[in-house]
């Protein structure tokens, strides 16, 4: 049968972080597949709030692709087999999709065996999430554990249920009424600074 595409991660815990984000958002994400990156979208109920994840080629192990795909997946149940793959202690995964079939093809393996899951795909959703005009021309990269301190932190603020997020070409401020997180630029990425309570 032929492959559709095929990635290996020998390092699959950032994905699996992902997930387990993604899944606290919405109960489905369309998955985007082209030649530069695989791609994870989903929106909560209202539309108001769209996450989107970019993985880029130069971070798997191996990259394949025969076509662009875009399908739709279930949150849960990725996360589950994530999860279920850490527990086992897995160290690597691969993901393919096979021409004919309507599955997402999971392996992962571990120092005493392999172990396959699959997941059903249904058609994307894409154009319901485009209807919110994401406007992909202006956006900022930083390190995933920055994002993660950032959003711990604010979030645990008992009074502040808005985070308000401003963009500027030379910073980013995550700002709550009591604190504020401001990143500034510097040539090879985002790094915090300002930084007070």
């Amino acid at each position: 049968m032929a492959t559709l595409f095929f990635v290996s991660l020998h390092n699959f815990a950032p994905l699996a972080d992902a997930a387990a984000l993604f899944s606290n958002i919405f109960y489905e994400a369309d998955v985007k597949v082209s030649r530069t990156q695989l791609s994870m979208i989903t929106a909560d109920r209202s539309r108001w709030f769209v996450a989107v994840l970019h993985i880029w080629e130069p971070f798997f192990n191996d990259y394949y692709i025969d076509k662009d795909i875009t399908s739709r997946i279930s949150l849960p149940t990725f996360h589950c087999h994530m999860n279920r793959a850490r527990k086992d202690h897995c160290s690597s995964m691969n993901i393919r999709m096979q021409k004919g079939h309507n599955y997402l093809f999971l392996e992962f393996k571990n120092s005493k065996k392999d172990i396959y899951r699959r997941m059903f795909l249904s058609p994307s959703r894409e154009e319901d999430l485009t209807q919110t005009q994401i406007d992909n021309q202006n956006f900022f990269s930083i390190h995933s554990s920055d994002f993660r301190r950032i959003i711990t932190e604010v979030s645990h603020l008992p009074n502040d249920l808005v985070i308000v997020v401003t963009v500027t070409n030379s910073q980013v401020k995550f700002s709550v009424s009591s604190k504020e997180i401001i990143l500034t630029e510097e040539v090879k990425g985002w790094r915090l600074s300002n930084y007070r309570l």
